[in-house]
C-alpha cells in the first residue's frame, strides 16, 4: 500500500534550479505577487514582516500598507514621504515639507505633526529605541533632535555651512544613535556655468562633541541592525566599516548597484541593478554571489527591501513586485494540509535535501523530470516505515535549469 503522502503535478510538484556552477537564476514562481498599478519610490518592512509600507506618487506622496503574503491593500495614507517605522511598529513617522509627520499604522491617522520653524526638512530617522527623532534640513547642512513621546524639540545643530556654494541639498540621512553618531549624505554645488563644478560627499557627524568624525565620497550605504557596522558601496567595490571608527573591516568587488539591502543576520546582501535589469545576492560570509533574478521584460530593479526575517524581497521592476528569498528552504504539504516536506536549498547547485514525512508504512518512489515531463532521474519504489525521512539527492550533472520533484 502507498503511503498518503502524495504530490500531484497541480499542487505538489516542487520547481528545483539546479547548474554546475554557483550562479542560479531565479524562476519566475518566485514571484509572490506583484502591483501593477504601484510605482514605487519607498519600500519599507514592519519590524514584524506581517505588512510592508510603500510611498508612491499620486500627484501627492501616498504611503500604502499592503499584506506582505497576499499582497491586500490595507490601507492609506496622503501626505507623507522618507517614511520609516518605529522600532514597535505601532507609528509610521516621516516627512510633509518643512513639517516631521507621525502616523499610527493601525488607522493611518494623524498622531502627531512636528513644527520645526527651522526650514525644509530633508530626511527623517529614528532612534534606535524609538525615544528620539531626528530630521536633517534642507536649507542648510544640519539636523534636529525631537522627543518622540512629547514632540519637544529638544536641539537644533548646524553641521557644516554653505560657504562658497550657490545651492544644496542633502540625500540621505541616518543615525547610529547608540553610538551618537550622524550620517548625511549631501551635495554642494558651487558653479553651473562655464562649467559645473560640486561636491559629493557622506559624512559622519559626532552628536556629542558636535564635530565630524570622519567623511568619504558620495555612495549608497545601509547600516547593519545594531547599527554598528555600516555598508556601502562606490563604483563597483562594496565596503564594510566600523561605525564608531570609519575602519574599512573588510572590501569585495560588485557590480555597482543601485540600491543595497541586508540581512539581519548579516549573512546576505541584495544588490538592485538597472542595467541589465536584475537581483544579485551575495554570501557576505563567502564574499560569492549565490542568485539572480532576472526579469527581461521589465525595466530596472531599485528601491530594494529585504524582510527583517530574509523570507522576502520587495523592490521596484519597475511596479511593485514581492519575491521569495532562494535561500530558505522550499516546504511543501499533503492534501490535507499535514506533514510538511521540505527542499533545500532551492535554487539548488551539485546536491539537494528532500526532507518528508510518512504517516502510514508502504512503497513510495521518487523522481526527478524536466518541464516535458520527461523522467530525468528514477530512484526506484522503496519501502518507508511510517516517521520522518531525510535523503540527499545529487544534482550535479544537471544543467542549469527548471526541474520537478515528484514522490509517489
Amino acid at each position: 500500500m502507498k503511503p498518503k503522502l502524495f504530490f500531484s503535478f497541480f499542487l505538489f510538484f516542487t520547481t528545483l534550479l539546479f547548474g554546475g556552477g554557483r550562479l542560479l537564476a531565479i524562476a519566475p514562481n518566485d514571484t509572490l505577487w506583484a502591483n501593477w498599478n504601484i510605482i514605487p519610490d519607498e519600500i519599507n518592512f514592519s519590524p514584524d514582516d506581517s505588512i510592508i509600507s510603500v510611498a508612491y506618487n499620486t500627484g501627492y506622496e501616498t504611503v500604502s500598507l499592503f499584506n506582505t503574503i497576499s499582497g491586500n491593500l490595507l490601507r492609506s495614507y496622503d501626505g507623507l514621504s522618507y517614511h520609516k517605522f518605529t522600532p514597535n511598529g505601532q507609528y509610521l513617522v516621516g516627512k510633509l515639507d518643512s513639517h516631521i509627520v507621525v502616523v499610527r499604522t493601525e488607522s493611518m491617522t494623524k498622531f502627531r505633526d512636528y513644527q520645526t520653524g527651522l526650514g525644509w526638512i530633508s530626511y527623517t530617522d529614528i532612534g534606535y529605541d524609538g525615544s528620539k527623532i531626528f530630521g536633517t534640513r534642507g536649507d542648510s547642512i544640519g539636523y534636529s533632535v525631537w522627543d518622540f513621546n512629547t514632540g519637544q524639540r529638544i536641539e537644533d545643530v548646524m553641521v557644516d555651512s554653505c560657504t562658497g556654494c550657490i545651492e544644496n541639498s542633502i540625500y540621505q540621512t541616518a543615525v547610529a544613535d547608540s553610538l551618537n553618531i550622524l550620517f548625511i549624505q549631501y551635495k554642494k554645488v558651487y558653479q553651473k556655468q562655464p562649467a559645473y563644478r560640486s561636491e559629493n560627499k557622506f559624512f559622519a557627524f559626532d552628536m556629542t562633541t558636535k564635530q565630524k568624525k570622519y567623511d568619504m565620497e558620495n555612495c549608497a550605504l545601509i547600516f547593519s541592525k545594531d547599527k554598528k557596522r555600516l555598508y556601502l558601496s562606490k563604483d563597483s567595490i562594496y565596503y564594510r566599516l566600523d561605525v564608531a571608527t570609519g575602519n574599512i573591516i573588510d572590501t569585495i568587488l560588485i557590480a555597482k548597484p543601485a540600491d543595497i539591502a541586508i540581512s539581519n543576520d548579516e549573512k546576505y546582501l541584495v544588490l538592485s541593478m538597472s542595467y541589465p535589469s536584475k537581483l544579485e545576492v551575495w554570501n557576505l560570509l563567502t564574499k560569492a554571489k549565490e542568485y539572480t533574478y532576472t526579469d527581461y521584460d521589465n525595466i530596472f530593479f531599485s528601491h530594494t527591501a529585504l524582510s527583517n526575517n530574509s523570507k522576502y524581497i520587495a523592490c521596484k521592476n519597475p511596479f511593485l513586485v514581492m519575491y521569495k528569498t532562494p535561500w530558505l528552504p522550499t516546504i511543501l504539504k499533503d492534501p490535507d494540509g499535514n506533514n510538511p516536506s521540505i527542499i533545500y536549498p532551492n535554487p539548488g547547485n551539485s546536491e539537494i535535501t528532500f526532507e518528508f514525512s510518512i504517516i502510514k508504512s508502504g512503497k513510495s518512489k521518487i523522481s526527478i523530470t524536466d518541464l516535458k515531463g520527461e523522467i530525468i532521474y528514477d530512484f526506484g519504489e522503496q519501502y518507508y516505515d511510517k516517521g520522518k525521512f531525510s535523503r540527499q539527492i545529487n544534482t550535479g550533472s544537471l544543467q542549469t535549469g527548471e526541474y520537478f520533484l515528484k514522490m509517489e
